[in-house]
């Protein structure tokens, strides 16, 4: 029986998506081909995660690859084009978080990390697809990035820090690419229940533990995330969390700064006493 699917400027299209393998970008790949009737090339890191992506439905192929280097880039490019899979969207979903810690004790192989897979990748994609996303008659660009941009806390200092760059930079691209018709979006959820935590150590399984308790469902949201995009919204604002952050910094941005470091240090939890009770010295961090 042939599929109806909801009437959008997404229906037919083919969609590049990062972080293809779990969490929102799992759920989005397939929301999109379910119920926008895209096809969809799934690009992530587990190459078992992808396959088993493929095989919940038709549309959907997959390619391994790392989205954090320009090579990587290169790579998924040759690949679509040998597929002959013309990209009209792309979503740059794929991101990684540090431990959370004070920003003195983070290394910098995990600094780099961040900044390689949450921003450096945009700038990445950009250069290997804008030469064909300009040529489309309705194309996209998407960023999901995080409501962490409004809102920078401790523990999360260059996670923060860098979700605020992605925005900015998409913001940015926006303007420099209207001239092509490119639709342009950001993306801001607030937490959201997916494997970002990935449980290397205790601090991210405490981490993920927590965010599991109050995160939005990670289906919920992409579905949402998929809604939005469907009507062109250029910022989009998933959950009452990010519309809260983003308001509370407006009104009030020292204020609200400092009464969310004073809730996280009367929530005892344990993502956040590892931060506000350290008893290390910092300077053994410098040595």
């Amino acid at each position: 029986m042939k599929r109806k699917f909801k009437k959008s400027w997404l229906n037919g299209k083919c969609v590049l998506l990062t972080g293809a393998g779990s969490g929102i970008g799992r759920e989005l790949a397939l929301v999109l081909s379910r119920i926008y009737g895209c096809k969809i090339l799934a690009v992530g890191r587990r190459e078992q995660n992808l396959q088993s992506l493929c095989e919940q439905e038709p549309n959907i192929s997959a390619f391994v690859a790392d989205i954090s280097t320009q090579d990587g880039w290169s790579r998924i490019k040759e690949h679509a084009d040998s597929l002959g899979f013309s990209v009209d969207v792309l979503v740059n979903n794929a991101g990684v978080i540090h431990p959370f810690k004070k920003l003195i004790y983070l290394t910098d192989e995990q600094i780099d990390k961040v900044i390689d897979t949450d921003y450096k990748s945009i700038i990445y994609s950009l250069r290997a697809f804008y030469p064909s996303l300009k040529n489309k008659k309705d194309a996209g660009f998407v960023t999901i990035s995080s409501a962490s941009a409004y809102l920078p806390v401790a523990g999360n200092a260059v996670y923060s820090s860098v979700k605020s760059a992605s925005l900015a930079i998409t913001e940015a691209i926006r303007q420099e690419v209207m001239v092509d018709g490119i639709f342009v979006s950001a993306v801001m959820p607030g937490p959201v229940v997916t494997d970002l935590y990935e449980p290397d150590g205790d601090e991210e399984k405490k981490a993920g533990d927590d965010v599991s308790k109050v995160g939005l469902d990670a289906t919920v949201a992409a579905k949402r995330i998929a809604k939005k995009i469907s009507v062109r919204k250029p910022l989009i604002n998933i959950d009452v969390t990010a519309r809260a952050m983003k308001l509370l910094r407006k009104v009030a941005p020292s204020g609200t700064v400092k009464l969310w470091a004073k809730l996280m240090r009367k929530a005892n939890r344990p993502t956040f006493n590892q931060v506000f009770d350290d008893e290390k010295p910092v300077q053994n961090a410098l040595n």
